[in-house]
């Protein structure tokens, strides 16, 4: 028998806020070469954007074949309810989970594109400023909030310090001696993640960086020591411009 490839239906796309123009249009572009009707939810943390891509949705596409649908979590929770064939999610580990509980409880297929703490190794053998160079862009493209950043920072104890030196020089490079002048450099997308970020600097070492401004939600790009693996930093994914230091001194540990 040919084995025929049916569309899946009606698909819900969650796109979430850190690159809310580039993330809420290429899903979208699937499902609908794939012959899916699509519902998108953009984020209400970014509104001027999710407007902005509801009235071109409008512009080119009938309702009932793609719409954007705006508002909060709660209406998240309502779109989940629906009669839904597939349902495509960007964004944190924390919601991921209820959207996947959500799907299970309907047996809903579902794609989840998380986050996660994504370690870079720095050894004594590294070209510390090439090394240096390709972490300060990862990190701090952004201001750190990307999903695919540099989470935090294992260095052999033998090239910290070089290492600390080059990252600040390359910052600068990067973002000037003042990255809170630079039009280069973001900042946090709303209060509520920035006070996170915040309680997640304290009681750190500040090795670089460090500087803060709540009425600008502007925080520094910031290298940190922390060899506590239970601390805060180290709980959850930072998604913001703070990069933890975890010295060693042998790979056993």
């Amino acid at each position: 028998m040919q084995n025929l490839q049916e569309p899946y239906g009606t698909v819900l796309i969650i796109s979430p806020w850190n690159f809310p123009h580039q993330l809420i249009f290429p899903p979208p572009i699937g499902a609908i070469a794939a012959g899916n009707t699509a519902i998108i939810k953009p984020s209400e943390f970014t509104p001027h954007t999710s407007k902005i891509a509801s009235e071109i949705i409008a512009s080119v596409f009938e309702p009932g074949y793609v719409t954007v649908i705006e508002g909060d979590a709660a209406v998240s929770t309502e779109l989940l309810k629906q009669k839904l064939d597939y349902i495509f999610f960007t964004g944190s580990p924390a919601v991921g989970r209820i959207i996947a509980r959500a799907a299970a409880e309907n047996l809903i297929p579902v794609t989840l594109e998380l986050g996660g703490k994504s370690p870079c190794i720095v050894d004594q053998t590294a070209n510390i400023k090439l090394s240096a160079k390709r972490i300060v862009w990862g990190k701090f493209i952004n201001c750190g909030q990307s999903a695919i950043a540099p989470d935090y920072i294992l260095i052999h104890e033998s090239v910290k310090q070089e290492f600390v030196e080059e990252c600040s020089r390359e910052i600068k490079i990067a973002f000037g001696k003042n990255p809170k002048e630079s039009a280069d450099y973001s900042r946090i997308i709303n209060k509520r993640n920035y006070d996170r970020l915040l309680w997640m600097m304290q009681g750190k070492k500040v090795l670089s960086g460090g500087d803060t401004d709540a009425g600008e939600l502007y925080i520094e790009p910031t290298l940190l020591e922390d060899n506590d693996t239970s601390s805060a930093l180290m709980n959850e994914e930072i998604f913001g411009p703070l990069l933890p230091l975890i010295s060693y001194t042998k790979e056993e540990e």
